[in-house]
Parts: C-alpha cells; structure tokens; sequence
C-alpha cells in the first residue's frame, strides 16, 4: 500500500501522537518513515551584540535540544517497532512548502500529520499548516486531531 510515509512534526505532544499513528501504518504497510521537523526561517538579530543576542542564542540551543530530543524518540519508537525511519531538520520561509517539497523530493507516497484544531479567529490570524499543506500536496495527507 504505502512505501514511504513522511511525518512532519512540530515537536509539541499533538504531533507525537501523530507520530504514533505514522509509526503504526508504516509497520503494518512495511513502509518507510521520514520524520521531519521544519524550523520556519527568521531574521536573526545575533549579530547585534549584548543581551538580546545572548538570549536570542539561548533560546534557538533550548529549541535545538528539544528538538532533538523529540526527533530521537520518534526514531526510538519506529525502530522498537522495527519500522526503518530517518528524521532531517531543515529551515524554510514557509513550513508547509517545506513540507510538500521534501515529500516531493524524497518520493512520498503518504504525509501524516497532526492539526492543532484551531478555528475561527485564532485560525485566520495563524493560519494552518496542514490546511496548506492538504491544498499544495499531490501526496495523500492523513490528519491526526
């Protein structure tokens, strides 16, 4: 059915039980997994010096090790289930764009991926990933609540 299942993930508790479900399907499927965190792109201001750019350093090595660590235990589970799976960070203006053209690129047949329920204000203000996502992608997207 399914051979290679990209999971974009956002490192929050929603998007790992995401996780669970792309690790699920791509064992019962014999499928590869692809995790992948998008970090959106951003002026930094580290360059101006003194205690903004510190705090600013800070920040991005606190983000990094959450990351990290969120990446690894999303491998952890897919290989305790025996599911082949890599996971890639990348950085990009736009996450969703991110998204469908790593599963583009790297021949995608599924993206799963968790949505955050917003709705009404919060959603026009903030807009929707995976709604982008489901629009931009010739890929079947799985959403997980």
């Amino acid at each position: 059915m399914f051979k290679h299942i990209l999971l974009p993930t956002d490192c929050t508790p929603l998007s790992l039980r995401a996780a669970r479900v792309a690790v699920e399907l791509a064992r019962r499927c014999g499928a590869t997994l692809s995790v992948l965190h998008v970090t959106r792109s951003a002026p930094s201001h580290a360059h101006r010096g003194g205690e903004a750019a510190v705090a600013e350093i800070d920040r991005a090595v606190e983000a990094q090790r959450i990351h990290a660590t969120h990446l690894g235990e999303v491998e952890a589970l897919a290989i305790g289930m025996g599911v082949r799976c890599s996971a890639a960070e990348t950085e990009h203006t736009s996450p969703s764009r991110a998204i469908v053209e790593f599963a583009d690129r790297h021949g995608c047949d599924l993206i799963v991926m968790a949505t955050h329920g917003k709705h009404g204000l919060k959603r026009l203000v903030l807009g929707s990933q995976t709604e982008q996502v489901l629009l931009a992608s010739d890929v079947p997207v799985l959403v997980c609540p």
